[in-house]
């Protein structure tokens, strides 16, 4: 017999559903169902196995989890031909015979499995918690009308409750002969989608708040588990609108916002689910690029052609390139403080190269990009740091896309305290330069890289928080 307790793997709040055993060697258990006092019994027990054989029982398991990682323990129990009884707890990895955590370790390949026990992790990733996040495109073809699309995709495991709040830009009137369009399925894809659903898609007439009207919609986003874009997520949410420009009018910018539930408890109406994350993109005369996905579509002039790189691989050590921290640094005595993340750290200079900025040797500090504002100045000053370091631990702004709308941050410098408002949370691709555009204001956004992946060994997107600064006080 084999028994594995799921409640105590994944105990609650914790909740697990939907477990489903098969093996091709043993007859299981058809009433097995992992819950503690029920039934943990992975076989029926009519099994045999001979000396020397192996056996494989396959168990698959829906989890909604509390937390990103967990450890999984099975017993087995038997009895030799002699009748003498056998017991083994399991260990990581295919040879029971091996510590995986310890390849030095003496009882490794001593013929004798029942002295290894290495719990099996079970990790949900660094994005587990992730809310959802969307991108937006536009099509100018058929000016003055412009289309805008957004999707919107859930990287969770658990459907998300959510609303869509979209207000017609200024300079423009919502197409009502276009009316919106909210979709579940594109051509492009293979697999049709599943669990996201649509209570309420519509256009808004004008109020007060809203005094151009909006695009709203309502409903629930299935769960896409470690999707980055709409290629390879299963429930993303299209939705689709048109606007006509106005006479005279020579740019538009478009941003959509989204509220949505991040505890799993159905509603999204507990603190810090209101504006979890924005889609922009924009449009300006004699350009018809739109934006792209995500982003607005002018570049600063003397902007490189992309944004840094401000991440390493989660979970292992990576080369570094060798590059150090400039001798002079203009922004000495700055420290950037984000009271929501815990987070106070040094401000350093990154000096801007023809290839961008180089960032390798930041490690727990904010970085601010040499080309943009100075700190504190009027403009944009934008500051980076690490996602992940070198040693694969979380950086400083592992948690940045977590910020909202009227969270602080605060520069302190020179004996005073400056204070920064979150205005937008943005997902941006690499190559989109707007985040570093210079402003009139005194604004300040923070840049971190988003949505690692492996096979390319590189983050697909940035996530860019715009803040505007509020006032400067002493110490």
């Amino acid at each position: 017999q084999v028994v594995d307790n799921l409640s105590a793997t994944f105990p609650a709040p914790t909740t697990f559903t939907n477990v489903n055993i098969s093996s091709s060697d043993f007859n299981v258990n058809a009433v097995y169902d992992g819950i503690s006092g029920s039934d943990t019994d992975l076989l029926d027990g009519s099994d045999t196995l001979a000396v020397g054989a192996s056996g494989a029982i396959r168990i698959e398991v829906r989890v909604v989890p509390n937390k990103v990682s967990f450890e999984n323990i099975a017993f087995a129990y038997g009895e030799t031909p002699s009748g003498a009884p056998v017991t083994d707890i399991s260990t990581d990895g295919d040879d029971p015979d091996e510590t995986a955590s310890c390849p030095t370790c003496v009882e490794n390949g001593d013929g004798d499995p029942t002295n290894n026990d290495d719990p099996t992790p079970v990790n949900f990733g660094p994005n587990i918690f992730d809310p959802p996040f969307g991108f937006k495109t536009l099509d100018a073809n058929g000016l003055p009308i412009l289309e805008w699309t957004m999707v919107w995709i859930n990287d969770n495991n658990f459907p998300s409750v959510a609303a869509v709040s979209d207000p017609i830009p200024v300079g423009t009137i919502y197409e009502a002969s276009g009316g919106v369009t909210c979709t579940t399925d594109s051509a492009v894809e293979a697999v049709p989608d599943a669990e996201t659903t649509t209570t309420l898609c519509d256009y808004e007439a004008p109020t007060i708040t809203y005094p151009r009207g909006r695009i709203i919609w309502e409903g629930s986003l299935g769960p896409d588990l470690g999707a980055t874009d709409q290629t390879n997520a299963n429930d993303e949410l299209y939705i689709t609108f048109s606007v006509r420009v106005n006479d005279g009018v020579n740019q538009v910018q478009n941003t959509a916002t989204i509220d949505a539930d991040l505890n799993n408890n159905s509603n999204r109406t507990d603190p810090g689910e209101q504006t979890v994350a924005s889609a922009s993109a924009s449009w300006q005369a004699n350009n018809s690029s739109g934006g792209g996905s995500g982003g607005g579509s002018s570049n600063s002039s003397n902007s490189p052609g992309a944004l840094p790189a401000t991440g390493f691989a989660p979970g292992r050590v990576s080369a570094v390139s060798g590059s150090k921290a400039p001798e002079n640094n203009p922004a000495a005595t700055m420290e950037l403080e984000i009271p929501a993340l815990g987070v106070r750290i040094p401000i350093v200079g990154v000096p801007e190269t023809a290839q961008g900025w180089n960032v390798d040797w930041l490690w727990e500090q904010a970085g601010w990009l040499q080309g943009t504002a100075f700190p504190t100045w009027t403009g944009n000053s934008v500051l980076t740091s690490h996602v992940y370091l070198p040693n694969g631990l979380p950086g400083p702004f592992v948690d940045l896309k977590t910020l909202r709308w009227g969270d602080e941050i605060i520069i302190h410098a020179y004996g005073y305290r400056y204070v920064y408002q979150v205005q937008a949370v943005r997902y941006v691709l690499p190559n989109n330069t707007s985040v570093l555009d210079h402003k009139d204001q005194s604004t300040l956004t923070l840049l971190t890289c988003a949505g690692y992946d492996e096979p390319k060994d590189s983050y697909r997107y940035r996530v860019a928080v715009e803040t505007i600064r509020l006032f400067a006080e002493k110490e």
